[in-house]
């Protein structure tokens, strides 16, 4: 629905974003890549097939959500990646995703720039995040951010009028998250 006039419907659109597979045979993306879906749909970088994906699990305040795929062959021959712990300042990462104007598999490089509470866009809630100097462009929401083979945050804000001013959700409030979400629900 039109939040700013109720009593109309949004036109149907579509969207992309990223994510990864995590331990559980679970997809890990962003809230806002996923809210207010009806039919979902994604692929690996290294197949060309789409499969029917579901939301899980969907946490707006810090823009986190879980996906599940029916059709188990989506997961064989993949590994998840592990979750780790916070990143510290100077620590190099690789944002992995989808940005918009390709159809291959993305990796930008970056340093840790600094780790502070930030206001995060899609719940206006302060929570940790990382800022990044990799480029984080549309599309690249909900893809890992890693380093030394695990997760160290997940892609979710840039700064527009900023040049290379990205922001990552840090790894204790996914870890955090995934833990809440252990009995099920959120």
């Amino acid at each position: 629905y039109n939040y700013y006039q109720p009593w109309q419907k949004r036109a149907q659109g579509e969207s992309s974003g990223s994510g990864c597979i995590i331990e559980g045979k679970r997809i890990l993306t962003n809230a806002h890549v996923v809210s207010n879906s009806t039919f979902m749909q994604i692929k690996r970088s290294d197949q060309s097939k789409k499969y029917n994906a579901r939301v899980r699990v969907v946490a707006h305040e810090c823009d986190l959500a879980v996906l599940t795929v029916d059709d188990e062959t989506f997961f064989q021959g993949s590994r998840p990646i592990p979750v780790s712990d916070l990143p510290n300042v100077r620590d190099r990462v690789s944002v992995y995703g989808f940005p918009i104007g390709g159809e291959e598999l993305s990796i930008t490089e970056g340093v840790i720039s600094r780790i502070e509470n930030v206001t995060y866009a899609h719940s206006s809630m302060k929570l940790l995040s990382c800022q990044i100097d990799a480029a984080i462009n549309s599309g690249n929401s909900g893809g890992p951010v890693i380093k030394d083979g695990a997760i160290v945050g997940v892609a979710f804000q840039a700064v527009e009028s900023g040049e290379n001013i990205g922001y990552i959700i840090a790894a204790p409030i996914i870890n955090h998250f995934l833990q809440d979400i252990e009995d099920g629900r959120y």
